[in-house]
């Protein structure tokens, strides 16, 4: 009995802590998702400003302040959000594996997470740039366009797909957003190499060999990026450690000094992009500017786990977040397709661009939710594939024994 009792303790606190992580997770999720669905739906606002209306203006206005830096600072806002919910992940990874980190569960949950979508994405573009090529409509004669052709490197992409955005072009040339995408994979893939060599099962040399690979990959990534994008890249592993950080040590955070934190940080943000002239938002990658965007990033990642933990968002906010990468990675080759064949089509006015802006955005994020429901699901992805080999497994060994001569025992 006193062999037992201890064990059988030992098995209900793992339980219960269990059953608290899951109901964390669960509480950390809604506020973290609508989150992430609000921001989503802000690129992707932005964008159509980009494309519909930034050609036909002078871009001096108060919509590109508004539009440019906004959208960069939703971008570095989900790479916060990024490493709060990695953080999360590898908690559960943790809990389920009694104290120990399974590599392979997390890194095959990651590939199904991004991969299924962003092969789609793919393709859309492919299928889009042929279309548009095959009915002249491959270029646009607007001088200040977005892009000024339609014209996808598939194989680029592919090859960042394979190297982590370290060779090749993510964005194909024609789905600019995706330059963050790249970023978001090699971080994945550093932390989770991190964390495997600190809390993996694995002996000794696996673990120095899984921290020796999430070096060599750190210093592979800084060895191959633009000279112009270095500070941009450690914003934003700077964000996505700011996140990562913050799912560990403020949810428990006082609520006021929560509040003063992000107020200050935002106010201090703020104050420095109103005070930049028109030109210097082509600056935003400079080391001075990049300074801003991190207390910036600080001031979300303390918003994000006061949200997290706090808020009980509405079900339809919350449920934008389910749709959010769909939209992230669909949302701007579409877009650019349907300007290139209204700039043909019809010509544009200021005021055109601004309604065409404003419709294509609702077709964005319906279209995105359609991609969600029928690729974006990865639990659902993994059974499939499961079903799908053990099917084609268990068909080769029936036609395996189909095919041996029948022994009669007569």
């Amino acid at each position: 009995m006193f062999l037992i009792a201890p064990a059988a303790s030992k098995r209900a606190e793992r339980a219960q802590g269990r059953k608290l992580s899951w109901s964390d997770r669960s509480s950390s999720l809604a506020g973290a998702s609508a989150l992430r669905g609000v921001l989503a739906i802000f690129v992707c606002l932005a964008h159509s400003w980009l494309i519909f209306v930034y050609p036909i203006e002078d871009g001096g206005s108060a919509a590109s302040h508004i539009f440019v830096i906004g959208a960069r600072l939703a971008v570095i806002g989900f790479f916060c959000l990024s490493g709060y919910l990695i953080s999360l992940s590898m908690q559960e990874n943790l809990i389920r594996h009694h104290g120990y980190f399974s590599a392979s569960e997390y890194f095959i949950s990651r590939v199904f997470r991004i991969a299924p979508p962003l092969l789609f994405s793919l393709i859309l573009v492919a299928a889009l740039g042929g279309m548009l090529f095959y009915i002249g409509m491959s270029a646009t004669p607007l001088s200040r366009a977005a892009q000024p052709t339609y014209d996808p490197n598939l194989l680029g992409q592919l090859k960042s797909m394979a190297t982590l955005g370290i060779l090749g072009d993510v964005t194909g040339g024609v789905n600019g957003p995706l330059w963050s995408l790249a970023y978001e994979m090699q971080l994945y893939a550093i932390f989770g190499l991190g964390c495997a060599a600190i809390r993996s099962r694995i002996g000794t040399i696996y673990r120095v060999g899984s921290l020796l690979a999430a070096l060599a990959l750190a210093w592979l990534c800084f060895l191959f990026e633009e000279p112009a994008w270095r500070w941009l890249h450690i914003l934003c592993i700077a964000a996505f450690t700011f996140g990562w950080i913050g799912f560990r040590v403020l949810p428990q955070a006082n609520l006021v000094a929560s509040i003063g934190i992000v107020l200050i940080c935002f106010v201090g943000s703020i104050a420095l992009f109103c005070s930049l002239p028109g030109a210097a938002v082509a600056r935003l990658n400079d080391l001075d500017f990049v300074l801003g965007q991190t207390v910036f990033a600080i001031g979300f990642c303390v918003l994000v786990s006061m949200l997290a933990t706090r808020w009980v968002a509405p079900i339809r906010l919350a449920q934008t977040g389910a749709f959010s990468y769909s939209l992230y990675i669909t949302h701007f080759p579409l877009m650019l397709c349907l300007f290139f064949i209204i700039s043909h089509v019809t010509g544009f006015s200021l005021a055109g661009g601004w309604l065409f802006g404003i419709i294509t955005v609702p077709v964005a994020i319906l279209f995105a939710s359609a991609v969600s429901f029928m690729i974006e699901r990865p639990k659902q992805q993994r059974t499939l594939l499961i079903n799908t080999l053990r099917h084609v497994f268990l068909r080769g060994e029936a036609a395996a024994e189909l095919s041996q001569p029948k022994v009669c025992d007569r």
